[in-house]
């Protein structure tokens, strides 16, 4: 019967559904009553009977359990097909025995199981424990479970619950509870705090533990770490294992978003050269859709930048972060990496090229860094056309670290910060006054790489910080922390979600230009008052500001302050000019910053990629890819940034709490006797000379002359030190002191002593 297959005819309410290859040794009677109940598509709460019959008698058998699933197959083994019939039954579906009637209803000969425990007791439920749900767990004679593991899970629990162990199961105990939290391992702490940390993925050692109170156990904060460990990893899956993944992602990436760049890299261990499994090195990922929408919808100007992972196998991510028309980020293409060098970055660029097409020399294409490791030098090779600029914030902060000072500093970013020539030589002539090397050192970086007025004023982008790629470390955030698995697919999703977002929210604006465009117009509009205009012409005005007289050219959408030209959005004096002709301020702004426009950069979308729980079952099992080798430096992991040189280091909370009086609680604020008996400050000197006269002189010092009302304890502690110095230095002890203090031998060796020193320097 071990290579026959059967067909079977479910017979359900006048309906007639087949089940085909059907092993009879690979069937049980919980895998029966779940196929009846599918292809009949009926609830798990319905109860059935079941018969079939046998041979080609009209004889009909009962069906179960699993005994009689067998009998079933081997009654019919001359058949290849033979009918079932299923029947709602009312109250329990557990019958009264095996039995085979024939249509007469004589009994042809069957079994009884009522002493049987293992009779009725299978069933569709029997595959839910109850400590899966929730419930409370009860032990009876007669309980069946599915194997021994589910056994054994439900003993633990029960002994974790009672507070005992079952070496015999006897219904009522009158033994001494033990401790459960012996009992509780992490795996089994791991069990129960899963369904809680899904929902809230932050929650602390302190409050699993609360959690963990209502099953009565109170474990370990390192018991618990484990836990958690364990619990993560059920949830977003293991670090090691997400890496022989990542093949089979690549795929499906390319799958379901046709014209993407997905691209993995991988190592191979020289030590291993028959069979040896490759290692992850590095993997780029460029969606098409975000492409599409940079390429139709953004200026050629991206911002370049890298974040640590904090994974047990570290790694960089670096990015490529573009602007939309609203100044809103929008990312182009990561890649996740070993370490942030020169090769990291030209394998980024190379597939970025890729990606948009080529570098062309026909776009302005502007690359914003910090200045990272390699990064200028692979610009340069890989887009020696392309114009660089670098992070004003990152210059200052090398140039505080030499030349530091306040006015320094306010004339360093008034240089970065000026539109035109003249205001950007003289805060350099400042800086000459202030600190002449510091003008040097500043004319030793070309002025189009972080200051306004040197920029190219065909991008319409007068950034000079680096802040967009900041801004998106900041936004990736917990995903950091990921495997890489889920830290990739959790970008996509992210990014799939925030296209939508913007196009929706890009779809109720009103208006030519976008709404941050809009506001700056307004703030522009309120300042163009208190400018004077003076009319030249149709198109051309003379505009009067702070004793300055600027020139605007409407028709050539030009003015003297340069701030239209970088910007492309009009400045005060171009304002005042439109506002003369009674023309609208949107049609002057520059195309990029349109409506129509940014609403190309969100037409696309990312289409989802299926969830791991519907690949292939060999994806899981299987690894093709190993995990980094992991690169351990000394001393504890770091998880927290290193700060910069010059940044301001987190705050520090300290406790004012001065203990003082006899109370000793009381506040220093609030202690009266250091507001009013507050000490004067002395030269250092003076101190000095004090402190000799009084271990020189021959009487101790005067105790401070304080009422017991304000008796202060440093006061006091004071008074005791100074007392003891002058004691000590005596050869013989002081006639107000009595014998009590110090015995009399103490004294007499060091007056020996001292005499002995004496004799040594009249030597």
């Amino acid at each position: 019967m071990a290579d026959k297959v059967y067909a079977l005819a479910i017979h359900y309410r006048g309906k007639c559904k087949k089940l085909k290859n059907i092993d009879p040794d690979k069937y049980s009677y919980i895998d029966f009553v779940a196929d009846i109940k599918e292809v009949h598509v009926v609830g798990d709460e319905t109860v059935f009977k079941i018969t079939c019959t046998m041979d080609d008698s009209n004889a009909t058998m009962n069906i179960c359990n699993d005994f009689d699933v067998l009998s079933m197959f081997s009654r019919n083994e001359n058949r290849i097909e033979f009918d079932v019939f299923v029947e709602n039954v009312e109250g329990d579906s557990n019958g009264e025995g095996d039995e085979w009637i024939d249509e007469n209803g004589e009994d042809t000969g069957g079994r009884e199981f009522e002493d049987d425990p293992l009779h009725g007791s299978l069933n569709r439920d029997a595959c839910t424990l109850p400590c899966e749900t929730g419930q409370k767990v009860k032990l009876e004679k007669g309980m069946v479970f599915v194997d021994i593991n589910a056994f054994r899970k439900v003993l633990k629990e029960f002994v974790i619950q009672e507070g005992f162990k079952v070496k015999t199961y006897v219904p009522n105990h009158t033994c001494v509870r033990s401790d459960p939290t012996k009992e509780a391992s992490a795996e089994w702490i791991a069990s129960k705090i899963e369904s809680v940390l899904r929902e809230n993925l932050r929650m602390k050692a302190r409050g699993i533990r609360n959690e963990l109170k209502k099953f009565g156990v109170n474990p370990q904060y390192m018991q618990i770490y484990r836990a958690k460990k364990n619990a993560m990893e059920s949830i977003e899956g293991s670090y090691a294992e997400s890496f022989g993944r990542m093949s089979y992602y690549d795929d499906l990436v390319l799958e379901k978003n046709e014209g993407s760049v997905v691209t993995l890299q991988c190592d191979v261990d020289e030590t291993e050269t028959i069979h040896s499994t490759p290692i992850f090195k590095i993997f780029f990922l460029g969606l098409s859709a975000l492409r599409d929408g940079f390429l139709e919808g953004c200026s050629p100007f991206l911002g370049f930048d890298g974040c640590h992972l904090k994974g047990p196998f570290g790694g960089v991510l670096l990015a490529a972060i573009g602007l939309d028309g609203n100044n809103g980020l929008f990312p182009v293409a990561f890649v996740a990496v070993e370490s942030e060098c020169k090769e990291s970055w030209t394998f980024f660029f190379e597939n970025l090229s890729m990606l948009v097409g080529g570098f062309s020399v026909d776009k302005p294409w502007t690359f914003m860094s910090d200045r990272q490791k390699g990064l200028v030098e692979t610009i340069n090779e890989v887009v020696p056309h392309a114009i660089n600029r670098r992070c004003a914030r990152h210059i200052y902060a090398n140039f505080r670290s030499q030349f530091a000072g306040t006015a320094l500093k306010r004339y360093f970013w008034q240089a970065a910060r000026s539109y035109s020539a003249a205001g950007f030589n003289f805060a350099l002539y400042k800086i000459k006054e202030l600190k002449p090397a510091a003008y040097e050192w500043l004319l030793k970086i070309p002025a189009e790489m972080w200051s306004r007025h040197a920029f190219d004023t065909r991008i319409k982008n007068d950034h000079v910080t680096n802040n967009i790629s900041e801004s998106f470390n900041h936004w990736v955030g917990e995903l950091r922390s990921k495997p890489i698995l889920t830290l990739v697919d959790g970008l996509r999703a992210k990014l799939m979600s925030r296209l939508q977002k913007r196009k929706q929210k890009g779809i109720k604006w009103s208006g030519l230009v976008v709404p941050n465009v809009v506001k700056g117009l307004n703030l522009v509009k309120e300042e163009s008052r208190k400018c004077h205009l003076l009319v030249a012409g149709d198109y051309e005005f003379e505009v009067r500001d702070e004793n300055i007289n600027y020139i605007v050219n409407l028709r050539e959408r030009t003015c003297n302050c340069r701030v239209w030209d970088i910007s492309g959005i009009p400045c005060r004096h171009a304002v005042l000019g439109i506002s003369h002709r009674r023309e609208d301020l949107d049609s002057y702004c520059d195309s990029r910053f349109f409506k129509e426009n940014y609403m190309k950069a969100y037409k696309y979308s990312i289409h989802p990629v299926p969830d791991q729980t519907f690949w292939p079952h060999g994806v899981d099992v299987t690894p093709t890819l190993l995990p980094p080798i992991i690169k351990r430096m000394p001393g504890r992991p770091k998880i927290s940034r290193r700060k910069e040189q010059g940044e301001e280091p987190n705050a520090i909370r300290r406790s004012n709490m001065v203990k003082c009086s006899e109370q000793w609680k009381r506040l220093r604020s609030s202690c009266s006797f250091i507001k009013t008996n507050k000490k004067k400050k002395t030269p250092p000197l003076a101190g000095r000379k004090r402190k000799a006269a009084v271990i020189s002189s021959s009487q101790p010092p005067a105790p401070a002359q304080v009422s017991s009302s304000s008796l202060c304890p440093r006061k006091i502690h004071r008074s005791f030190n100074a007392c003891c110095r002058f004691i000590l230095s005596q050869p013989q002890p002081p006639s107000y002191l009595g014998a009590a203090y110090l015995p009399p031998s103490f004294w007499r060796d060091r007056s020996l002593s001292s005499q002995g020193n004496k004799e040594q320097e009249t030597q």
